[in-house]
């Protein structure tokens, strides 16, 4: 068994508290059934795993601390669930329907107007944890890993020092965790891996040495509400064929992007606030088109508020883009990007920037300027520039960029005639023509010069307007 305690068996629950388990292969096996309550163990030191749960075990743990595991401090591993033909099916489900009526918990009803999609499954015997209060610490290959169609909870513990990943999600695994401190793992503070799932809310996770959550392909996550700060790389990335849904997190700090899209997958960027992160931009969307980016704040990043790249075509709407480092939407490599009612104010250089080859749709933006040096938007290189929205309510880059300079040169001109005539007026050596009637006095020719600069510069603002 290689195992300090071992529980199998439907009936194997009981209560486990107050032990110190140490330097053995495995600490804690629950398998086939098992349901018992950890609490208030130490778990320190095993060659291989602080604890096992498998083969449709389960169990509460709480207020442990698990430490040191030469692999995992947590495992959980489930089953594939068996795939069984149509027939074979409603076979089960009538067993199961004569088993619940004669218990008396199956209650006849009419159908009329009910409609039942889907099979009845019995979940009770699915392999499962729930971990509450536990500190983990250390770890060869992380500190939680849950895969193969897992199930469970993780609820207030703190994820600290592992050589891995603070949290492994596999294949098919669908954990619930919330309210938990991850911090200064060796990889990702919650790494998703292929096929797996879940839902992460309120936790803190801080001072990884990768990202503070990563979500691979063919993932389906849901974050919520967490802080990710101050990790090494990107606060989230979310890598090609990956969904997810990222909804009121704080990214802060982060030494790369807030959130990075690295390729394309059905993502949903929304309500975030995202700010003084070191990438090259708070949120970066490579290569990716169905990616909606919603209604989030985007400001004090090092660089560009948002990065868009490799042909990027993600929907950007409703958004506050202010004081960020460089630009407040910046363009390069073929992207595009859908900008429609952005607020883009006070960053340091463009509002949007786009360079050769690249072609944003802008529409129905507010834009405001930093100082007198601020640029509303701007186009480099041939083939650069932005196009109208169907609506009609915006111009493109080329021509943002066209008026806004063709207003500066007029008020400019305006103004250096502004000077010169009140320089002519002023200066007792200005020679007067003869007053005669035919001919109006110098005077009365600087007169109408200063209206002239006037009605010029009236008219350079209303056609810039």
């Amino acid at each position: 068994q290689n195992a300090a305690i071992y529980v199998a068996g439907f009936k194997a629950n009981g209560t486990i508290t107050g032990n110190e388990i140490y330097e053995n292969k495995d600490g804690v096996v629950l398998r086939e059934g098992a349901g018992p309550h950890l609490e208030r163990n130490n778990i320190h030191d095993q060659i291989r795993r602080g604890v096992v749960v498998m083969a449709r075990g389960q169990g509460l743990l709480v207020d442990n601390d698990i430490s040191n595991s030469g692999t995992y401090n947590v495992e959980v591993r489930g089953e594939k669930p068996k795939l069984v033909s149509p027939e074979k099916a409603e076979k089960e489900l009538e067993k199961k329907k004569k088993l619940y009526a004669a218990m008396g918990l199956l209650v006849p009803m009419s159908k009329e107007g009910v409609t039942i999609a889907g099979l009845i499954t019995d979940e009770s015997g699915r392999t499962s944890i729930a971990l509450r209060r536990n500190r983990l610490s250390g770890g060869g290959s992380g500190s939680v890993l849950m895969c193969d169609w897992a199930s469970g909870f993780i609820r207030e513990c703190t994820i600290t020092e592992c050589s891995g990943s603070g949290i492994v999600v596999g294949t098919g695994a669908d954990p619930e965790v919330t309210g938990n401190t991850i911090s200064s793992c060796a990889e990702h503070g919650i790494h998703v891996k292929t096929g797996g799932k879940g839902r992460y809310g309120a936790n803190r996770i801080s001072e990884n040495c990768l990202s503070g959550v990563c979500l691979e392909a063919e993932s389906t996550s849901d974050l919520r509400a967490n802080e990710i700060f101050e990790n090494d790389f990107q606060g989230v990335l979310i890598c090609k064929g990956a969904k997810a849904r990222i909804t009121a997190n704080t990214m802060r700090g982060n030494g790369g992007a807030g959130v990075e899209v690295d390729g394309e997958g059905t993502s949903q960027v929304r309500d975030n606030d995202i700010h003084g992160n070191r990438g090259a931009g708070g949120l970066m969307v490579r290569g990716a088109s169905d990616v909606v980016v919603n209604n989030n704040e985007v400001h004090d990043n090092e660089a560009a508020g948002i990065l868009l790249l490799d042909g990027a075509n993600p929907l950007l709407a409703k958004n506050r883009m202010r004081f960020n480092t460089t630009d407040g939407v910046r363009c390069e490599t073929a992207a595009r990007g859908r900008l429609e009612r952005n607020v883009i104010e006070e960053n340091g250089s463009s509002a949007i920037f786009a360079e050769a080859g690249c072609h944003p749709t802008i529409g129905d933006n507010f834009v405001q300027l930093k100082g007198e040096d601020g640029t509303v938007a701007s186009a480099e290189g041939d083939g650069a520039g932005g196009e109208a929205n169907e609506d009609g309510n915006s111009t493109g880059l080329t021509a943002v960029g066209a008026r806004a300079a063709a207003k500066a040169a007029a008020a400019k001109a305006a103004a250096k005639d502004e000077v010169d005539i009140h320089s002519a007026e002023s200066n007792p050596h200005t020679e007067r023509a003869p007053e005669t009637p035919s001919e109006p006095s110098e005077i009365e020719k600087l007169k109408q010069a200063r209206r002239q600069a006037r009605l010029a510069r009236e008219a350079a603002d209303a056609a810039a307007e």
